[in-house]
């Protein structure tokens, strides 16, 4: 499924970017703005609600997601190997 594939591209760019446990909405959307080249609000509410829907991300504040560590085994990988390098 082509939503599937996108959504682990988004979340494999804010991996590669040193989000481990935590992002910011903020940051999301621009992770899903580099990884779908569009500028467009609604765009990223679209893909947001998709990486919701998928379990890809869960919402833990009003800005604040966590990443689920079960859908995306590479990230797995990662947290038995490092702590998260951006800052919550």
């Amino acid at each position: 499924m082509k939503t599937k594939q996108l959504c682990e591209e988004i979340v494999s760019a804010l991996v590669k970017d040193g989000y481990l446990h935590q992002v910011r909405q903020k940051d999301l959307e621009e992770a899903i703005m580099k990884t779908r080249e569009c500028i467009d609000e609604r765009t990223n509410m679209r893909w947001l609600r998709a990486l919701l829907t998928f379990g890809y991300i869960v919402q833990e504040a009003p800005q604040v997601y966590k990443l689920n560590p079960m859908k995306i085994p590479e990230l797995m990988a990662l947290l038995k190997k490092q702590e998260q390098t951006k800052l919550q």
